[in-house]
């Protein structure tokens, strides 16, 4: 059944009370994380696999950052997945960074952003949070200019192609499908193409940081009888819900879940799927037709080869009925 997780409660707590402008003081990002859940920490590193949490600030000229954030209580254990350390917390834990106070009434605020995954079947998901820090009592004030914030940084990687007579994939210079699978990264040139060719679509909810979305490549999508269906009766399009790529203004919009600005390919995506299908979990597979029509039940994480099969048949057995 479809579900939207939510197993991070946070608080945002100032150390100090009472500070004077040009004074320190310390934000404190509290979270506590449901049982079986973990969050992968700050300080954890991005070339390992799972996304690190980041926290994002808002710049304005009433404060500036001072030093890195320090995660507290970070606990470290060799993953057999990723074959390799990950940093992680899980019950409860902090985050903290100093600021420098630079006028009154400063302004704090922007979105932290995160992977969890419960140790129960591995399953992860990307949530963001909003936090705002109002009540830091000021003595005095001074100016000061402000500090400018790093911008994002996009990936790069290899090239991918489709069939000659659909159009050529946007962004697989660094967005990819495993075993020499074709397809896209965006819905509407998997539909655009599905519609020439006369096939369906699978969509692969998916994410560079998703463990459970290897583990379904490597033992469910690598079968023979899985692969051979996927590259013949499919238009198959891979959409990562963690990607960070910035997206030209033109194309941002305001989510009709909660009321944010959509700028990123991955935030565009993760909205799409828990907007449409009422999910926020990875991997999640859809099937549908070039005018959006489901085509079967959306199927989540399961390891049974056949059973995906099956789910394959279904889907092209329904859309052979619709035409």
């Amino acid at each position: 059944m479809a579900q939207i997780y939510d197993p991070a409660s946070w608080k945002f707590l100032v150390r100090e009370k009472g500070s004077d402008i040009g004074s320190q003081v310390t934000l404190e990002f509290k979270v506590e994380l449901a049982d079986t859940w973990l969050l992968y920490s700050t300080d954890q590193d991005p070339e390992v696999g799972p996304i690190p949490a980041e926290i994002e600030f808002e710049p304005h000229e009433s404060y500036e950052l001072v030093g890195d954030i320090e995660a507290i209580e970070v606990k470290e254990k060799f993953d057999s997945v990723w074959l390799d350390n990950v940093r992680y917390l899980d019950g409860k834990g902090t985050f903290n960074q100093k600021v420098k106070i630079l006028s009154d009434n400063p302004r704090i605020k922007g979105t932290i952003k995160y992977q969890v995954c419960t140790t129960v079947d591995g399953m992860c998901i990307y949530p963001e949070q909003d936090f705002v820090f109002s009540d830091i009592v000021v003595n005095q004030e001074r100016d000061n200019p402000p500090k400018e914030g790093a911008g994002p940084s996009i990936k790069k990687e290899t090239e991918r192609r489709l069939m000659e007579v659909c159009e050529a994939p946007m962004y697989a210079d660094f967005l990819h499908l495993p075993y020499g699978l074709k397809g896209y990264f965006n819905l509407e040139q998997a539909k655009a193409c599905a519609k020439i060719v006369g096939k369906p679509i699978l969509i692969d909810f998916t994410g560079h940081g998703c463990a459970n979305c290897r583990v379904m490549e490597k033992r469910v999508w690598s079968n023979p009888e899985v692969l051979k269906r996927l590259k013949e009766d499919y238009v198959v399009v891979a959409l990562y819900v963690d990607d960070r790529t910035e997206l030209p203004p033109s194309k941002w919009y305001e989510s009709s879940y909660d009321g944010k600005i959509k700028k990123t390919i991955g935030k565009q995506n993760a909205d799409y799927q828990i907007t449409k299908f009422n999910n926020n979990a990875q991997p999640f597979y859809v099937l549908m037709d070039h005018n959006g029509h489901l085509l079967s039940e959306p199927k989540g994480y399961d390891l049974d080869a056949q059973n995906f099969v099956r789910f394959l048949d279904q889907g092209k057995a329904q859309f052979k009925m619709n035409r």
